[in-house]
């Protein structure tokens, strides 16, 4: 009886090696099993506060100003063409004032002060706008001083003796036009240097360009 005790002891103590390592496939299948039963794995939680994803910005109605949530940045000197968006709607109002008067021959010349080539191509381009919607455009004066009068940065102007429905059209001018520029346009009757059907728009001031090429003038 004491020697089958004995053996018994001796063979434990022999395969003891073996009894651990079929305890560890036995835990290491436990494992497999589990993560077939739920497969779920917790992932990190990512705070969308601490993303550096960029923003999109956003234009407001402030002169000068491109303003995003928490960056403000300031317009540039560099020319900058208006957004294709912006020139489309922009076109697209230009047409409707061909069908809106039909009684005569839109004309529109552009004015500039000299001594700054910013303006230079701010005319340009109003000239291919204006073209591209069908209404006759053209370079107007180049001049250092229009008149004696305050100068604004950007106006409308009417010969004196122009029918009434021409300076109709140079105020719907003046609508369509505050989508590319930041400044108010103001309109009147007192640039004698022209035909009487025609209008002319002037432009006086420093000009800045927002990042859609919309304008604001000092």
């Amino acid at each position: 009886m004491a020697k089958t005790k004995e053996n018994k002891k001796k063979s434990w103590q022999e395969n003891i090696g073996l009894y651990i390592f079929v305890g560890i496939l036995i835990i290491f299948a436990g494992g497999l099993l589990l993560n077939v039963i739920n497969p779920e794995r917790k992932e990190p939680k990512v705070n969308i506060k601490d993303s550096k994803m960029e923003k999109s910005p956003v234009i407001v109605d402030s002169p000068g100003t491109l303003v995003a949530e928490n960056i403000v940045v300031n317009s540039r000197d560099e020319f900058i063409s208006l957004n294709i968006d912006l020139r489309r709607k922009l076109e697209g109002d230009l047409k409707a004032l061909l069908t809106k008067y039909k009684t005569f021959k839109l004309m529109v010349g552009i004015n500039i002060e000299t001594g700054n080539s910013n303006r230079i191509r701010i005319r340009d381009e109003l000239i291919e706008i204006l073209c591209s919607a069908g209404i006759d455009a053209k370079v107007g004066a180049v001049t250092q001083i229009f008149s004696q009068r305050k100068i604004v940065p950007i106006r409308i102007s009417c010969h004196p003796n122009c029918p009434q429905e021409v300076f109709y059209f140079a105020k719907d001018l003046a609508v369509s036009f505050s989508g590319m520029f930041n400044n108010e346009i103001p309109c009147d009757k007192g640039w004698i240097l022209q035909q009487e059907k025609e209008v002319r728009i002037h432009l006086n001031g420093t000009p800045r360009f927002n990042p859609n090429g919309t304008i604001v003038f000092d």
